[in-house]
């Protein structure tokens, strides 16, 4: 049994989806701890709510995670409980958002299509699965049904990946991707800080249509205002950041972008 289910979603805090979410789990355990990770992930943007749950769901006891990021809801897509190394579960689509968090929570160890009528709310909405799917599976696992009863086990290589790609490193050049950029403008990639450590320490950045040079430091405050930085991100990949400044408007940046490092020594 789990005492604490997790949300993260794209649905904004405007509206009403995220309580209807919350309502469906009381309803059927009202001992369930509901925690908010997120629910301002950009509209349909699969690849930000992986990296927002990979980020943090690590920090958790073992739980039961629930992420709707879902622009394929009502279509031939997946429904899904993933079971992780670490006993914690994750539910949602089958579309990319669950893959990195399940990794981080120590790989996948089964994972189960969802198919029991009987674990559903009905009328089931072909247009809001996290409402009338997704959140009382959760409730219903949190309460210490057998996984095994949502549906039938599925294979992980049949899994969708998430929306990037693995870094490229070379000895004279990494090439990697824009995975999250915050509100202060600061930009999170896929590339370990390690390996950009192991081969330089003043970089000449190319992303879009410029191109600007700067030095691997260990804060902010490291350089002057306005200048632009790599650092740590605070969880081992590197972030490309601007002094009391934003790296986003420097660069016009995008997630999911492309961008190239170049090491000058």
């Amino acid at each position: 049994m789990f005492s604490i289910i997790t949300l993260t979603t794209d649905f904004g805090y405007k509206d009403e989806a995220v309580a209807s979410m919350k309502g469906v789990i009381l309803s059927i355990n009202p001992q369930a701890r509901i925690v908010d990770i997120s629910h301002g992930i950009p509209p349909f943007n699969i690849g930000e709510g992986a990296w927002v749950m990979m980020r943090s769901l690590k920090y958790f006891p073992p739980a039961i995670h629930v992420g709707v990021v879902d622009p394929g809801v009502g279509s031939s897509r997946r429904a899904i409980v993933i079971e992780t190394a670490n006993t914690s579960l994750l539910v949602g689509p089958d579309n990319g958002l669950l893959l990195p968090p399940a990794n981080e929570l120590g790989g996948i160890k089964r994972v189960y299509e969802i198919e029991n009528p009987d674990l559903m709310l009905h009328p089931v909405s072909i247009s809001f699965h996290g409402r009338d799917i997704f959140s009382p599976v959760a409730a219903h696992l949190s309460r210490g049904i057998k996984i095994g009863k949502v549906g039938p086990p599925i294979k992980v290589e049949s899994l969708i990946p998430p929306p990037w790609s693995p870094p490229e490193i070379r000895e004279n050049l990494i090439r990697g991707q824009i995975i999250h950029i915050d509100h202060f403008g600061n930009l999170y990639t896929n590339i370990p800080i390690e390996k950009v450590r192991e081969v330089g320490s003043v970089f000449e950045i190319t992303l879009g249509d410029r191109c600007e040079i700067a030095k691997l430091v260990k804060t902010f405050s490291s350089v002057s205002r306005g200048t632009l930085a790599l650092k740590d991100d605070a969880y081992g990949y590197l972030e490309i950041s601007v002094n009391l400044g934003s790296a986003k408007e420097m660069f016009s940046a995008e997630t999911l972008q492309i961008f190239s490092l170049k090491p000058l020594h």
